[in-house]
Parts: structure tokens; C-alpha cells; sequence
């Protein structure tokens, strides 16, 4: 009996809200009384939903950007990182220098007698030294 008084209700384009009492009272948003859509809560709307959920995400967003952790502090480490990358890109080529001039002193004897004698002021049997002594003025 409850289906054909809700079919005859329908059809007859009366309210189904006197058979359904949870949602009588809920129809003030859609046109009034003789509305028969329930009125839902914002957080049960879908468009309501995803503007809340995106203005909450843009929200964080733009606190975490300026905080000290944000946006400047990471152009910060980020400045700091080339320098760094620049350091290490000069320290690695002096490396090599060196890695050359040690080969050379290991397989070279021009090498390391050119060494000696700047390094240790060696010289030669047969040689002749100049020594220039700067005068005080």
C-alpha cells in the first residue's frame, strides 16, 4: 500500500515529503513549499567540495612558500649549491695539475731537476750562480 500512495503522490504531483519526514522542512533553499528537493549541507554539494578543497590547498600553499622553509630559503640553498658546484669544479682541476705534476716528477728526470732546482737551489757542477740582492731605499 505504501508504493501506491507514493505513485499516486507523484503522479498526482503532490509532495513526497510526507512520506519521507526526514527530509520535510529541508526544501527552504530550492523555491518553498512545494519544492521536494532536500536541501543538503555545503559539505555534501560537489562544487561546494572541490572550491573548498582547492581554496584549502592554495591556502598551504601559500603558507608554506613564505615561511622560513619557503620559496627564499630554497633560492637561498639553491645559490649556495652553484657556489659550491663552482668551488669543487676548481678544486678538481687544480687536482689534476697536481696528478700531472706528480707523474711527471715519477717518470720525468727534466722534471725533477727542474724541481731541485727551483725548490732546493741545486745547480750543477760547471754552473754559474748570480745571486741579486734588492738594495733598501
Amino acid at each position: 500500500m505504501t508504493s501506491s500512495l507514493f505513485l499516486a503522490g507523484s503522479i498526482a504531483g503532490g509532495t513526497i515529503d510526507a512520506m519521507r519526514p526526514h527530509l520535510s522542512g529541508n526544501t527552504a533553499r530550492y523555491g518553498g513549499e512545494g519544492d521536494s528537493r532536500p536541501k543538503f549541507p555545503w559539505w555534501k554539494r560537489p562544487f561546494c567540495l572541490v572550491v573548498a578543497v582547492v581554496t584549502l590547498s592554495l591556502g598551504m600553499a601559500a603558507v608554506s612558500a613564505s615561511g622560513e622553509k619557503g620559496l627564499k630559503r630554497l633560492r637561498s640553498l639553491s645559490a649556495e649549491v652553484r657556489q659550491i658546484e663552482e668551488s669543487n669544479a676548481e678544486i678538481e682541476a687544480f687536482n689534476t695539475r697536481l696528478s700531472r705534476q706528480i707523474e711527471a716528477l715519477r717518470n720525468d728526470p727534466a722534471a725533477q731537476e727542474a724541481l731541485a732546482r727551483e725548490e732546493l737551489g741545486l745547480v750543477r757542477p760547471g754552473d754559474r750562480v748570480f745571486r741579486f740582492e734588492e738594495s733598501e731605499r
